[in-house]
């Protein structure tokens, strides 16, 4: 049996293809925006990540090589200092001639500070008017022996912290070092004397208990 439309039916029909067509197109649309979107996004995070790599891989770089300049300039020093100061001609306290390269191995308040200590050192005893140095900061022992060796570089905030080891083998010195106008500088002896205190502190205390009010520092 051959089945009929009636001209209404053909007529519903096209009406119909008519409102579903439209339909359709928007979704068509729809579905390859979506694709695009997705497309972009496995784009991003494929591309995001490996941006992320470089720089972290640039600033562990950056972190080696300041470990590295800070080890050379430590070592040295004291290769430069450790036979001076073992040297039996010396008649003054040795740690007096790092004064002399003051601009290449201390920073400015360190200088400043020994060079306060070593001017005092130098009045009659009976006429000292503050405590002074009576040990080497630089080599935190009473009988040093060569070579002095850098054994560890730790960042801590803006400065590096420097362990040595002594040919005894015993705690060495910790020296603080920072960045001064593009080079290194040792701004610091930390736990002087195994006490925990570091140099500047003792500075500091001595020069506000200077017996003369005139030479007390403002602020320190």
């Amino acid at each position: 049996m051959t089945r009929r439309f009636s001209p209404i039916s053909r007529k519903t029909e096209a009406a119909a293809a008519i409102r579903i067509a439209p339909h359709s197109h928007s979704g068509r649309i729809s579905m390859i925006c979506a694709m695009l979107a997705v497309i972009a996004s496995i784009q991003l995070y494929a591309c995001t990540p490996a941006k992320h790599v470089a720089e972290n891989g640039a600033a562990l770089r950056t972190a080696a090589d300041s470990n590295a300049a800070v080890h050379r300039f430590v070592q040295a020093f004291y290769d430069w200092y450790v036979p001076i100061a073992s040297a039996d001609s010396v008649h003054i306290p040795a740690f007096y001639y790092v004064l002399t390269k003051a601009d290449r191995y201390l920073d400015r308040d360190l200088a400043a500070m020994l060079r306060a200590d070593s001017v005092e050192e130098q009045i009659d005893p009976t006429k000292q008017t503050r405590e002074t140095l009576d040990a080497d900061p630089f080599l935190d022992s009473q009988d040093p022996c060569g070579p002095y060796e850098v054994i560890d570089v730790r960042r801590r905030g803006s400065a590096y912290v420097v362990r040595m080891r002594a040919c005894h083998g015993d705690g060495g010195p910790v020296v603080e070092v920072r960045s001064v106008g593009g080079a290194w500088r040792i701004s610091n002896m930390l736990d002087v004397g195994g006490g925990g205190r570091d140099l500047k502190s003792y500075f500091c205390e001595w020069a506000k208990e200077d017996s003369r009010p005139e030479r007390r520092p403002p602020k320190c």
